[in-house]
């Protein structure tokens, strides 16, 4: 790599870091207290739910370099994600009401499900999968951001992984919650201009090619390249659709909006754009795919398209070198969104729900809450960088993460369903139970299956991963009503006899 590469990324990757530290560095002085600190007042517009969702959506693992890297396999089958995900957003929509409604103390949603169910096992047993689902998705955004270096830093990666790691404990405790908002405006706008980017980037190519190119034809392999499969298909709408409902990030940042019309209007400009966001990224893929197969730049067989991408771009002269500027720019302001959120996530999760840490306690003066508060997300940080070493190590790829932690969260979507839709219908706390073995059966099914396709090497079993965690979690619920309506049933009888 010539050296105005190696310049190029590295400045890419600093300018967001010491923005987003000065932005954080500013906004310490508006900490009062742990509800300032954490999401825990609802105090959020329309505009910054959509900004902070879509940042913090827009992930580098999940979103940017899954696709690019699966777009030359998969063609257009990937749209399937694209529209699942951003429906998952109209889906929560008519739930918006229900969920505030349910939730006034702005409670995390294991908390909700405790009080919900009036069971203690209920909560523990999600705060504790969430807890491990959380800190693995956490080292996945480390896991993803050091494979995109690998060409620039080789075996220096990890070194740089602890570097980096630093820096985003560095910020996100000096203010929280707060600084997640304020920054993410500027994340989105950065991940716009890499998007950007490529799109000019594959028009360059275009231009630039040595051989014909017939995009009349490419246009026609492209609207071709629909591949049917199955396992991957449900598995990625199985994964997407109910996710915002039981997602504890995502209810964290939907309650802490002032009031549900502007959470509502924020998802209704949430949908769209990450429609447009996503199709982008796999459109680019499938297209560029073929460009630079043309033109001997990418070969599908001996490496990724993101390496193809970037190898390309460091390659060719300085506007190319400008593209790669605002592609990296993008990329790491992505992982930065991701990461800086799943910190807030998890820290709000070990502070109030494990450690106890009372939300309405004031202490401006010694700031002893606040201190246990970061000290907790400290923890959570050094835990996340040991999971992500050992993911490293064991060469757990991207995919196979995205299927496994996501998959298993849905463990908890059948008892958020129940609580909400019919905790004032019936007596849920009789349902205790049931919801304490769906949580506990789903999460041990969503990974049982990745891990088992692991081993075996039979990607199907990674793909069912999503569709095992939610079938498996709602049998309780399902054996527990057909039980109930049995003994009615039965009651019945008895009374009529």
């Amino acid at each position: 790599m010539p050296a105005i590469a190696y310049f190029a990324v590295f400045s890419a990757v600093l300018l967001p870091a010491a923005l987003y530290f000065y932005q954080a560095y500013k906004e310490q002085g508006n900490i009062k207290d742990i509800s300032d600190f954490f999401p825990l007042k609802r105090s959020i517009s329309s505009g910054e739910y959509r900004s902070t969702t879509v940042a913090a959506g827009m992930s580098l693992a999940t979103v940017i370099i899954s696709l690019l890297n699966l777009s030359p396999l998969m063609g257009i089958t990937l749209m399937v994600s694209v529209v699942s995900y951003a429906l998952s957003f109209l889906i929560l929509y008519p739930c918006v009401n229900k969920i505030m409604t349910a939730n006034p103390d702005n409670d995390t949603i294991q908390t909700f499900l405790g009080k919900a169910y009036k069971s203690p096992a209920v909560r523990h047993s999600a705060l504790i999968f969430s807890l491990i689902g959380y800190l693995s998705i956490f080292s996945m955004e480390l896991l993803v951001g050091v494979t995109v270096l690998e060409p620039f830093l080789g075996e220096k990666v990890l070194f740089f992984s602890f570097i980096y790691l630093i820096f985003i404990i560095i910020y996100s405790l000096m203010s929280g919650y707060r600084a997640i908002i304020i920054t993410d405006k500027w994340q989105l706008r950065f991940i716009i201009l890499s998007l950007a980017s490529l799109l000019l980037f594959a028009i360059l190519e275009t231009s630039n090619s040595a051989s014909d190119i017939h995009l009349p034809e490419i246009f026609r392999q492209i609207s071709h390249s629909w591949v049917p499969v199955w396992p991957f298909i449900i598995g990625i709408v199985c994964m997407n659709l109910p996710a915002p409902i039981s997602d504890p990030g995502t209810w964290q940042r939907l309650c802490s909006t002032r009031k549900p019309t502007e959470a509502k209007r924020g998802l209704l400009q949430i949908a769209p754009l990450f429609a447009v966001l996503w199709a982008v990224i796999v459109l680019f893929g499938c297209y560029y795919g073929r460009i630079a197969q043309i033109n001997n730049n990418f070969d599908p067989a001996s490496q990724s398209l993101i390496s193809a991408t970037l190898t390309t771009l460091s390659t060719n002269g300085i506007l190319y070198i400008i593209l790669l500027t605002a592609f990296v720019l993008g990329m790491f302001s992505a992982m930065i969104s991701t990461a800086d959120s799943l910190l807030i996530i998890t820290g709000q999760i070990i502070a109030i729900d494990f450690m106890g840490l009372k939300k309405d306690q004031v202490d401006c003066n010694d700031g002893g809450i606040l201190k246990r508060a970061r000290i907790a997300m400290l923890f959570i940080a050094i835990i996340s960088f040991v999971i992500f070493t050992i993911f490293k190590l064991i060469k757990f790829d991207v995919v196979q993460l995205v299927f496994a932690i996501y998959g298993a969260q849905l463990a908890m979507f059948p008892s958020v369903v129940v609580a909400l839709f019919l905790g004032k219908k019936i007596n849920i706390s009789k349902a205790r139970v049931a919801a304490t073995l769906s949580v506990f059966s789903g999460f041990v099914a969503g990974w049982s299956s990745a891990l088992y396709g692991k081993l075996t090497g039979s990607s199907n079993w990674l793909y069912n991963a999503p569709v095992s965690a939610l079938v498996v979690s709602f049998i309780p619920f399902i054996v527990f009503f057909a039980i109930k309506f049995i003994s009615r049933k039965d009651k019945r009888r008895k009374d009529d006899r």
